[in-house]
């Protein structure tokens, strides 16, 4: 509310030199709205407060605002949003952002990169991971990696979405909300070659330039196939601007090393039985049955779907079906008895037949088989009980080892700790689990059948309901 008010007075901004005459020519405009907003108060306030010394505090009250938004720019803080942009810094901090870990050769190269000062330039074909990188790269800022970034907001901009009419405006609007954090935001633009191809390729020159009116943060992302077209055409010098890190296109071998560090971050309650055999049958059964997803690395995005649905399967909302037999004689229990119900007194009241008899003996075989169900689904919660349990400590196992892995000097605690779990406590709690499910029945590991049933279920859920 307050920016809201200092923007709207906005004294700071008749005095700054501006990049483009449309908006030297907005200047006059500002003036005329200020002095409106000046008397539209005067006339509505000052009646109503009366007296010298309440018209004193007014204007003094006005003076202090329009000296406030003088000096406002200097000190106000980095923008938590921008006009058409994602602020993935905030995303990716409350996880509602997706992300696949990054290969840290890549990472490193872009850090060093962005440390300078230099834009950098993500360039491979359709489907290699660039903006999964990008996404993995600003995450490992904001886990800390890189501490000389964690100073940047990261702000993605598609730019398919800003070469509508409304591009030129957008670009100066965003750079002037950035005002004098320029060196505190980090831009993603994605589909760069989009941008180029239309009017907006001057100005995003200015954009770049690595002067004070420039952004000295940015990360650009096209193919190689645009490259070329960039070099045969007049943005040259565009693309001197950069420096170019390839990505290479996200194959079995580097899914299969991403998966199983994926698996602890972001399913830690998943088992996994024989993981190598189990992730190389599952990154096949995707790449020959899940088709492939535009733009992204589809080995591993199809994966996490599978392995996301095998833990649906394995969860605690698995039914407890009654055999065929059981099933089988509620229905003629059912049957019977709505029969008697329906005829005639005399079939209610008379005389018990032999069937009745065995219907009885079903009746009391259902009760007991009831009872026993209903042992069995307190059995299955205790071991769902003792699952949540079993997270708990992968958890503390999976904390307590990223603990020792980011510090120099790990203290005795967290090594004996981490030893104990390891080699003790998980395993055995794991092998609890695992036995107990196998005696009721239930699901608890993802194996290859498993799989098979994930995978089923999406390509039906996939499949259109026209099709043959």
């Amino acid at each position: 509310m307050l920016e809201t008010v200092f923007e709207m007075i906005g004294v700071e901004a008749l005095f700054t030199r501006k990049d483009y005459e449309w908006q030297d020519e907005n200047k006059s405009y500002k003036i005329m709205n200020l002095i409106s907003f000046i008397g539209m108060l005067s006339t509505i306030i000052l009646p109503l407060i009366g007296g010298d010394a309440a018209r004193k505090k007014f204007a003094i009250g006005m003076t202090a605002m329009i000296g406030m938004s003088l000096i406002y720019p200097y000190f106000k803080p980095t923008p938590r949003a921008l006009p058409r942009g994602l602020n993935w810094s905030e995303a990716i901090r409350d996880r509602e952002v997706e992300v696949v870990e990054g290969e840290k050769r890549i990472l490193d190269q872009m850090a060093a990169a962005v440390k300078m000062q230099k834009k950098v330039l993500l360039v491979e074909p359709s489907g290699a991971g660039k903006t999964e990188t990008a996404k993995a790269f600003i995450e490992a800022i904001e886990e800390g990696h890189y501490p000389e970034l964690k100073k940047l907001t990261s702000f993605y901009y598609n730019t398919a979405d800003i070469i509508d009419g409304s591009g030129w405006n957008l670009l100066g609007r965003v750079k002037d909300l950035v005002g004098r954090n320029r060196e505190r935001v980090l831009f993603i633009w994605d589909e760069f070659h989009v941008v180029c191809k239309d009017h907006l390729a001057d100005q995003m020159k200015t954009h770049f330039d690595p002067g004070p009116h420039g952004q000295p943060y940015a990360i650009v992302i096209t193919t190689d196939e645009e490259i070329d077209a960039f070099r045969k055409g007049s943005h040259g010098a565009l693309l001197r601007r950069f420096e170019r890190i390839e990505i290479s296109r996200c194959d079995d071998e580097r899914a299969l090393r991403l998966l199983p560090s994926l698996l602890i971050r972001k399913m830690p309650e998943a088992i996994v039985l024989n993981p190598e055999e189990v992730f190389k049958y599952l990154i096949t059964k995707c790449r020959d049955q899940l088709p492939p997803k535009q733009f992204t690395p589809y080995q591993v995005h199809n994966a996490l779907e599978v392995l996301n649905r095998c833990l649906e399967l394995i969860g605690e909302s698995q039914h407890i079906v009654a055999s065929s037999e059981t099933l089988a004689d509620q229905i003629e229990v059912q049957a019977h008895t709505s029969l008697r119900v329906v005829g005639a007194a005399s079939s209610i009241l008379g005389e018990k037949t032999e069937r009745d008899g065995v219907i009885n003996e079903k009746v009391s075989r259902l009760t007991q088989e009831r009872a026993s169900l209903i042992e069995r689904e307190g059995e299955i919660k205790t071991l769902f009980a003792k699952r949540k349990q079993l997270l708990a400590i992968k958890k503390l196992f999976y904390q307590t080892a990223l603990k020792i892995d980011q510090s120099s000097q790990p203290s005795r605690s967290d090594l004996v700790k981490f030893h104990l779990i390891g080699s003790y406590v998980e395993s055995s709690m794991q092998a609890a689990v695992i036995d107990e499910g196998k005696r009721l029945g239930v699901k608890t590991v993802i194996d290859q059948d498993l799989i098979d049933q994930a995978v089923e279920e999406i390509v039906r859920d996939r499949t259109p309901a026209n099709a043959v």
